[in-house]
């Protein structure tokens, strides 16, 4: 889908032309609650339809061509990357102080330049005549359809380098990454990110939990392996105070520099690979009929749990169902067996398993 990207400095209009064009060129195609703030950069989103044709409408921050701050720098560096992704840049009432200014504009080097007011709507239907004589045709597609992508979230502590992790896989900076704490509000793209320089605190592993939790495959990621001597120290801290999580893979890195991207990204296309593993019915009862005889269930409170078939739900969590006699007969440990069995026998040492325990009909 096509972008027009509204760029302007403080007060000249650029959220009024936003609202202008949403108001006059919306359509029952495109969802009512289309409109979004993204986290990213705080910039608002939202779609509109020209002459059967959907764009992707984006209002960005004040532009400022000499900040003054660490968070005006970001914004700037950000919002100049994403003019590079733009189809069509609408300057509006830029208001020029200085030719310099003019100069710095042009680097940015978008498709096209229109300069335009919005006050009062004036000159709209020539500005989307423009707009559809400029870009190319999107017609007969559903903005609203959803394409299949892998979702990952980077999350952990407060300038522990979340977004420069992202902004150098990403090779531009698509998130506002200054030296401020907190700069980045919310977790945009599920990698656990620690600062190697800092204790491990409590809080840091709640943080870590939280993959395991929600039932997410995790990666923990050490940064700033640059800044300390001993690494070992550290994760062996953290396997011993994270015994549950003993299958998340722990990958020592530097954001910053780009040292052991590779290996990270080796261990992501493991996880993925593993996520597409699926074994024929049966191999899986095979699988299962071992593991039983290995190992059969003890009772528990005077009755023994029977396991009559199980099947398999392969994903980024791989799920397991157990058709069984009494899914309360399965004691907590021996459901800790069962998944340990099949990490082991199905090759699955990074991924989440979720074993589900069904009465039997």
């Amino acid at each position: 889908m096509k972008k027009i990207i509204i760029i302007g400095k403080k007060g000249v209009g650029k959220t009024a032309l936003f609202q202008q064009l949403i108001k006059h060129y919306s359509s029952p195609e495109i969802e009512k609650k289309s409109i979004k703030l993204n986290p990213l950069i705080n910039h608002a989103e939202s779609l509109i339809k020209i002459k059967d044709n959907f764009y992707k409408l984006i209002d960005t921050p004040a532009f400022a061509f000499a900040p003054q701050t660490e968070i005006e720098k970001g914004i700037k560096f950000q919002t100049e990357n994403l003019l590079k992704t733009g189809d069509l840049i609408l300057f509006n009432k830029l208001d020029l102080a200085s030719e310099n200014d003019f100069h710095s504009c042009r680097v940015l080097q978008p498709q096209y330049f229109l300069t335009i007011s919005a006050e009062k709507g004036i000159n709209l239907t020539k500005l989307m005549t423009q707009i559809t004589t400029l870009l190319p045709s999107s017609a007969g597609k559903n903005p609203n359809q959803k394409e299949k992508e892998l979702k990952l979230l980077i999350f952990g502590p407060p300038n522990s380098g979340k977004s420069t992790l992202m902004n150098y896989l990403l090779k531009e900076n698509r998130s506002l990454a200054t030296s401020v704490a907190g700069t980045t509000q919310e977790p945009v793209i599920t990698w656990a990110v620690i600062d190697a320089t800092l204790p491990l605190t409590k809080q840091i592993l709640q943080i870590i939990n939280l993959g395991e939790r929600h039932n997410k495959p995790l990666i923990i990621i050490i940064n700033k392996c640059d800044l300390i001597a001993d690494q070992k120290l550290l994760m062996e801290e953290i396997k011993n105070r994270l015994k549950s999580l003993g299958y998340v893979p722990i990958i020592y890195l530097s954001a910053l520099h780009g040292e052991k991207i590779k290996s990270l990204l080796k261990v992501l296309a493991k996880i993925l690979e593993q996520s597409q593993k699926k074994l024929s019915k049966k191999g899986l009862a095979e699988v299962v009929e071992k593991m039983l005889l290995y190992h059969p269930p003890k009772y528990f409170k005077g009755n023994k749990l029977k396991v009559y078939f199980a099947k398999q739900e392969p994903g980024l969590v791989q799920a397991f169902i157990f058709f069984v006699n009494n899914p309360r007969w399965a004691h907590f440990s021996y459901q800790r067996y069962i998944v340990n069995c099949l990490r082991k026998n199905l090759g699955l040492e990074y991924l989440p398993i979720k074993v589900i325990f069904k009465k039997s009909s």
